[in-house]
């Protein structure tokens, strides 16, 4: 298999790792708020849970709040979240049985485990050389020999067909560890029993929003009645409409967004190379047809389109972050660090409340109001874009977590002997007798210093990615320039190193894209939005962990004048944005003007207009754009005027 011919990335021990600077910040709002006390505000992971032996819910909650909790316990060091974590970890190996089945006996879905195993090999890699990783791994390998026993019983069904390979990661730890090749075999078979990815993808046949194929309507009625459950019916059985079934799978959003990582490992487990130029062509399509300017997709629970007024669920953001770490992980290939980075300084960064304590279902790119109000979402509630404890659906109150964390625990990922820079946000990692040190602002600053202490003073490689959207990016060690050539958006520095600093400075333009949802303002790996002033009211009272919907407080209709565009400037200004941890804010000024025939539909911003668009010319004005990811309301698809 190519798992024995190759060499990879790999990720270090979230132990080994501290954010630094406003990543730092993000991290302890997030413990302070949701991630640090959701088993004591909801009680789905509460001390209830059938998780933890009690009476309470017993399907994917659990596991997928322990896989952002194990990280983020030890990526703070916080005594208090790793205290929570090992009552979690001591019951599901408590629940382990003589024939490798393990967690809640009220529930035997294969796909939550499928979850827990990834938060439990989270937990062994910080435990590697200890009895607490050698219980967890042993737990994990009766577990493996319980699936290929019963993948020859019966059937993968509903989420667990769709979803199987998301074992591959775990499986593939596992066998880094022992080297049972039965791993490996497994691995391949939950491939060959699972829904065919690299089919849909190689094809990509929903080139239009899901409605124009499935009216939600239809598919409810072709559920039997027992099934049709208001608040999730997705329960459809394949033998009733396999064409139903299979369009429901590969339209919904965090199917695609985990499955992208599924061809990678069918690379890795075949070394055939059309899995990755099918992955490739699959994430080329998925954005030709259904693209948002915040580096997501339209997928309010299903692919919805290009519209910026179409929202996108948090789940699906959070999986899309973690196939792309694993993507570059597995094929060494950075230049899907450029998507990466989008997807997390973007779409992740605006979705979660700034204080940690609330988070919304779906984001809109243009976001003019955040209340209970009908949009035109295909399948989801009214409540969907309010910022709020459990919106729509649990899903995302309990998977929201891993986001950041995996993120931090990825910026940086081993080569050989060698370390690897995905990205230049402010972490610390130590590994043996190796420090390294990420200083700055990145992205909202276009330098960022690196520096290496080693105490054995030996040669390795450091590799630094260069972004596609970098006009230049120069490299100075020690106040001397290091002239290195790009290759494969990476450079490559091999030095003796003892205690360097290498200073990163990245050259950047204002970058627009024009297209028929809109115009679009990036710089860097930013977009830019017009900040709407909004008023805040709480709708369900929860103290910290309140529902609240925001409402605009002025205009937001604005178009952008590119016949202005040569005024257009960029610089920093003292701009608090509360509990962001940036205040020296990259921002753009703009001209710009109200549009008089662009309104409200269906509760939100209507179509942009891009012909006969009507302004005032008379009436322009200087806006102020700022990084999408800061800003709560806000427009970020304009009408061009001319």
């Amino acid at each position: 298999m190519k798992h024995e011919h190759y060499e990879e990335f790999k990720t270090l021990a979230c132990n080994q790792i501290e954010a630094r600077g406003w990543l730092h910040h993000r991290l302890e709002t997030l413990a302070s708020g949701l991630s640090g006390h959701l088993d004591e505000t909801w009680e789905d992971v509460g001390p209830e849970s059938a998780w933890l032996g009690g009476d309470g819910e017993s399907w994917e909650r659990g596991p997928y709040f322990l896989d952002g909790l194990v990280p983020l316990a030890y990526l703070t060091g916080e005594t208090r979240l790793k205290l929570k974590v090992e009552i979690w970890i001591h019951s599901v190996l408590a629940s382990s049985s003589d024939n490798g089945y393990f967690g809640p006996s009220s529930n035997t879905d294969i796909w939550p485990r499928l979850v827990m195993m990834k938060a439990l090999v989270s937990y062994a890699a910080i435990h590697k050389d200890n009895e607490h990783g050698a219980a967890v791994r042993a737990l994990l390998g009766h577990f493996a020999t319980y699936m290929q026993d019963q993948l020859t019983k019966k059937p993968l069904e509903m989420w667990s067909f769709a979803r199987a390979m998301e074992a591959c990661p775990s499986l593939f730890s596992l066998y880094d560890k022992t080297k049972d090749q039965a791993l490996l075999k497994l691995a391949a078979d939950l491939a060959d029993h699972s829904l065919d990815w690299y089919t849909f993808f190689h094809d990509f046949p929903i080139k239009k929003p899901i409605w124009e194929y499935m009216p939600w309507q239809e598919y409810i009625d072709s559920m039997d009645e027992a099934s049709q459950d208001e608040y999730q019916p997705t329960l459809l059985e394949r033998d009733r409409s396999e064409e139903l079934f299979q369009l429901y799978h590969t339209s919904h959003g965090v199917n695609i967004a985990m499955s992208f990582k599924y061809l990678a490992y069918r690379y890795k487990l075949t070394g055939d190379t059309k899995y990755l130029e099918t992955l490739r062509n699959g994430k080329n399509k998925l954005m030709e047809y259904h693209g948002q300017g915040n580096g997501m997709y339209g997928c309010d629970e299903h692919l919805s389109g290009r519209e910026p007024s179409q929202g996108t669920e948090l789940c699906t953001v959070v999986e899309l972050l973690y196939s792309l770490e694993q993507i570059m992980q597995i094929t060494k290939d950075l230049s899907w660090s450029d998507w990466f980075e989008q997807v997390a300084y973007n779409a992740l960064l605006t979705t979660i409340s700034a204080d940690g304590c609330s988070h919304q279902y779906n984001q809109q790119v243009n976001q003019i109001s955040i209340t209970v109000a009908k949009r035109q979402w295909y399948s989801n509630h009214d409540d969907s874009n309010i910022f709020g404890l459990e919106p729509n659906f649990g899903c995302c109150t309990a998977n929201m977590h891993q986001g950041w964390p995996k993120f931090v625990q990825n910026l940086w990922m081993k080569d050989g002997q060698g370390y690897v820079c995905i990205s230049y946000a402010p972490i610390q990692l130590h590994d043996q007798e190796v420090t390294i040190t990420v200083t700055g602002g990145y992205p909202f600053s276009d330098t960022a210093k690196i520096h290496i202490h080693n105490e054995r003073q030996t040669a390795f490689p450091i590799t630094l990615t260069v972004p596609s959207w970098a006009t230049s990016m120069d490299i100075i060690m020690d106040g001397r320039p290091m002239h290195a050539s790009p290759k494969n958006h990476q450079i490559q520095l091999t030095e003796t190193w003892a205690d360097q600093t290498l200073e990163i400075r990245f050259g950047a333009d204002i970058r627009i894209e024009e297209t028929a949802q809109g115009l679009f303002v990036y710089r860097g790996p930013l977009l830019y939005a017009l900040p709407i002033e909004a008023e805040e009211s709480i709708l369900v009272e929860r103290g910290r962990f309140s529902d609240k919907e925001f409402r605009p407080t002025q205009a937001w209709n604005y178009g952008l004048l590119l016949s202005k565009r040569d005024e257009w400037t960029f610089t920093y200004q003292e701009m608090t944005i509360e509990n962001r941890g940036v205040s020296h804010l990259p921002t753009i000024k703009a001209k710009g003007a109200l549009v008089q025939n662009w309104g409200i539909e269906h509760n939100s911003a209507g179509k942009v207009p891009t012909g006969n668009v009507q302004y005032d010319d008379e009436s322009t004005e200087d806006l102020v754009l700022i990084p999408y990811g800061l800003t709560t309301l806000r427009i970020a698809a304009f009408p061009a005027l001319y």
